[in-house]
């Protein structure tokens, strides 16, 4: 399966450098959306110009985080991935996340169904594992279940999603703000 993951970034901390190296291994290629950071983030992503599987689009101001991610889901389109894996700059991968949520989808009965995998993730302030939403629809009897409501971060979407339900909503923004985590099996 090909899958595309975009990240969207905004004055990101130096740590935006080994989140995206964790990434490298698990996707075919990542697209990098920023914000309007300016030249200091240019400086501090060109650290990983030497990785062919990358592309940086630069917006010249912050159009918000679903303009972003639209920008970056369409390149994916374009380019033909099956899956979109959606980031925010400080989420880091664990090694072998996505093929874990690739495996437990190929156990689910009605692939047909399913438009977005989501991860749980570990609060790196607390340390508690949690999902993206603590109400499910139906607790599946595998490793699975079926949330009401998911991140954006960490999640696979298949890119045939996008032609049933379109794109991600943009409102206007006055400051976007990230959450700290990290991203687990």
């Amino acid at each position: 399966m090909s899958i595309c993951a975009v990240v969207i970034s905004y004055h990101p901390a130096d740590q935006i450098v080994e989140n995206i190296i964790a990434l490298f291994e698990q996707v075919d290629e990542i697209i990098i959306v920023d914000n309007g950071s300016g030249s200091a983030t240019k400086e501090l992503l060109g650290r990983l110009a030497s990785y062919t599987k990358l592309s940086v689009i630069y917006n010249p101001e912050n159009i918000g985080i679903a303009a972003a991610l639209n920008i970056g889901v369409k390149h994916a389109k374009r380019s033909g991935y099956e899956w979109v894996a959606t980031f925010d700059q400080d989420s880091k991968v664990t090694p072998g996340m996505i093929s874990a949520m690739l495996r437990v989808y190929a156990t689910y009965p009605e692939k047909q169904k399913v438009a977005i995998l989501s991860p749980r993730y570990r609060d790196i302030v607390s340390g508690r594992v949690g999902s993206s939403s603590n109400q499910y629809f139906n607790h599946g009897a595998g490793a699975y279940g079926e949330p009401l409501v998911v991140i954006t971060s960490g999640n696979l979407v298949k890119s045939s999603v996008f032609d049933t339900v379109r794109y991600f909503i943009v409102a206007a923004v006055s400051k976007i703000t990230t959450p700290k985590h990290d991203i687990t099996k």
